[in-house]
């Protein structure tokens, strides 16, 4: 049987020579599940075959959350615009005015946009000047 059809099948529905088989590649199958971040999958594969503290672990991974903290510093992309003499134009998301950003740019410039008043996402701005920085 393949490992795939493991997770699609219940212990009722395999022949009595199976089973053994199958209880016997239901941990390497979960843990494999588990790698491909199917934590539900593998917490149903284990309780399945009564492998209950398996079960639990895979489920807790479920509400796991990696956060990464990164800091990049505004000023310094600033920076870089100015001595490599570059302006670029950003679009404001909410009404699609244009912001000029280069090296001569505040980051209080950069808060909102002076035409609608939108809080601009610091990330997004960001992502955009790394881009132009390439």
């Amino acid at each position: 049987m393949p490992e795939e059809e493991l997770i699609k099948g219940t212990t009722q529905e395999l022949c009595k020579f199976c089973v053994p088989k199958v209880r016997e590649m239901a941990p390497k199958v979960g843990r494999d599940l588990e790698k491909a971040g199917r934590f539900a999958d593998a917490g149903d594969l284990f309780e399945e075959f009564s492998l209950f503290e398996e079960a639990g672990a895979a489920r807790k991974k479920m509400n796991k959350q990696v956060v990464t903290n990164i800091t990049i510093d505004i000023n310094q992309l600033l920076d870089k615009l100015k001595s490599g003499g570059l302006v670029s134009v950003y679009k404001c998301p909410n009404c699609g005015a244009s912001i000029k950003i280069s090296g001569e740019t505040s980051t209080t410039q950069l808060s909102k946009c002076e035409f609608c008043g939108t809080v601009l996402r610091t990330d997004d701005l960001i992502k955009f000047i790394q881009d132009i920085l390439g």
